[in-house]
């Protein structure tokens, strides 16, 4: 194709200012331009001209794009035109595939970026050229081959220019076949300037993917395999995963399968892939969030009712028996119990609240810790007589210190004993266990209890979640006992987990904590002068 040649370019489009506004887009490549207002008059002008790329919109009355190019494939004229569809609306996944499906090279949506389509259609349009000049070669005498050569050079410069040009990273490979015909390997023949941009591969022309990624997955091998023996283009998102990227690829195979050469056009699209599965994952918590909110909810109602409807049932039976010494005790009692329920729900919610809020503050001092699990222990023991339990404490001889707030410590243990009672079978046992563990105390308390199931263990300590609210409901409580543990463990600098083998195994929560620092050594010397000092002069 001679420079005083023009190459020509098919525009399809129903509405005549469309098309008139993609002739003045690309007036400035100095082709020839044709103009199609219908798919039938496109079929009619694709029969009878060679065309370097034809633009087709996708949306026409009588015949959409879709229909005008599955039968352009069908003519040999036609068969391996670049078509670029053009669309003014979002497409749905099915139509994008269709659309690659009958050969597509690109899909643009309106509006046009003007610069954009006239760098995307120079390249076809060079392209378009080199192939032309080619078949030209074949054709002339040795005068016309040395000009076809020099017109070569030329395009090939101008390509050059475009190729480089382009933001998009872009490469031609050579499949590698092993001695079975399967596809095992690719070399890099050419690359552009943005391809170092888009993969982070330096200096790969001449090497191969193996040598550069030696993990490489095999899926990118068959894929592009694949296009080398069907001669069909594919357009595909994929993880590199040795390269820690996500690519939208576009891939076609250059002249016949002899060749074994793919074009990939291609972009990094890693940053929105990352920034489409952290949305995904938000929205899924937040549904989580929801549902355990609204879950928490109606137990926060079941749980206030429960003690409430005896306190009201308490001042009835006071009102209709105050002439009845032993009936007004029994319902004092009984409101006593329950109102002491009551209290513990409130003090619960609002320690939720002021460490959400940032406004709970430890009351640290130097304590030791059998004095902690002391008070701990009082403070649990009805509920374990209650339910008929064994109580084994095994603590170490020596005094262990920490630097803590011993209510909220105790408040701690508080917490997990009461769990054990509630979910351990009358007549269970459950042992507390404190030990030293270099700069930090191990404090365990195990149960034989209901155990937990391993795909809860990991959601134990969050806000608003329960591993068995049937189980919950029936026992009292909330679910955020375990919650308020590990909030008030890690004020004091310290961790707690939960383990257990099972449903009906016993469960173990270990809270381990930092010691108290050893106060320095009592100088007993230094003391002694100063009592004689004191004494010499008085």
């Amino acid at each position: 194709m001679s420079a005083n040649k023009q190459v020509n370019i098919l525009l399809v489009d129903d509405e005549p200012a469309n098309l008139l506004a993609l002739e003045a887009v690309l007036d400035d490549l100095g082709e020839h331009l044709v103009r199609a207002g219908s798919g039938e008059e496109a079929l009619a002008k694709a029969a009878d001209t060679d065309f370097a790329a034809i633009l087709l919109d996708v949306r026409m009355p009588t015949m959409s794009g879709f229909e005008a190019a599955r039968r352009m494939r069908a003519m040999d004229r036609c068969r391996n035109t670049p078509i670029i569809f053009v669309t003014a609306y979002d497409m749905a996944d099915l139509q994008v595939e269709e659309a690659y499906a009958l050969g597509a090279v690109d899909f643009l949506a309106k509006p046009l970026v003007p610069a954009v389509l006239k760098a995307k259609l120079s390249f076809f349009v060079e392209l378009f050229v080199s192939k032309a000049a080619l078949r030209m070669e074949r054709a002339v005498d040795l005068r016309e081959r040395l000009r076809a050569e020099a017109d070569l050079q030329a395009s090939e410069e101008r390509y050059r220019t475009v190729f480089n040009s382009m933001d998009e990273g872009f490469c031609i490979i050579e499949m590698l076949f092993n001695d079975a015909g399967r596809p095992v390997d690719y070399r890099f023949i050419e690359t552009n300037r943005a391809f170092v941009d888009h993969t982070g591969l330096v200096d790969a022309v001449g090497r191969t993917v193996r040598e550069l990624l030696p993990a490489h997955e095999s899926h990118w091998f068959e894929t592009y395999g694949a296009v080398v023996s069907t001669g069909r283009a594919v357009r595909f998102v994929n993880e590199a995963k040795g390269l820690g990227r996500w690519y939208d690829v576009h891939a076609s195979r250059i002249g016949g399968a002899e060749t074994r050469q793919v074009a990939v056009l291609f972009n990094d699209i890693t940053p929105r892939k990352r920034a489409e599965d952290e949305l995904r994952r938000l929205a899924s918590e937040l549904a989580e969030a929801d549902r355990n909110k609204s879950e928490f909810l109606a137990t926060l109602g079941h749980e206030l009712r429960n003690p409430l409807a005896p306190l009201r049932n308490g001042l009835h039976v006071i009102r209709l028996a105050h002439d009845d010494p032993a009936a007004v005790a029994k319902a004092l009692d009984i409101m006593e119990r329950q109102f002491g329920r009551l209290v513990l729900l409130v003090d619960d919610l609002l320690d939720i609240a002021r460490i959400s809020s940032g406004k709970l503050e430890l009351k640290k001092q130097r304590v030791e810790l059998k004095s902690v699990l002391a008070s701990a222990v009082e403070t649990s023991q009805p509920l374990i007589e209650a339910g008929r339990h064994e109580l084994r404490l095994l603590l170490p001889d020596e005094p262990i210190e920490l630097d803590a707030d011993p209510a909220r410590l105790a408040q701690v243990i508080v917490n997990l004993l009461s769990n054990a009672a509630k979910y351990t079978p009358e007549g269970g046992c459950i042992q507390v266990r404190a030990q030293r563990d270099g700069g930090e105390v191990s404090i365990s308390v195990a149960d034989d209890g209901i155990g937990i199931a391993a795909d809860w263990l990991p959601r134990l300590f969050e806000i608003f979640s329960q591993a068995d609210r049937d189980t919950e409901r029936r026992q009292g409580g909330l679910g955020i006992g375990l919650s308020l543990v590990r909030r008030l463990v890690e004020l004091h600098g310290g961790t707690v987990a939960a383990a257990s083998p099972g449903l009906g195994e016993g469960s173990t929560f270990t809270v381990r904590l930092p010691l108290a620092p050893l106060e320095p050594p009592h100088d007993e010397g230094e003391s002694e002068l100063v009592c004689q000092a004191v004494r010499a002069n008085s």
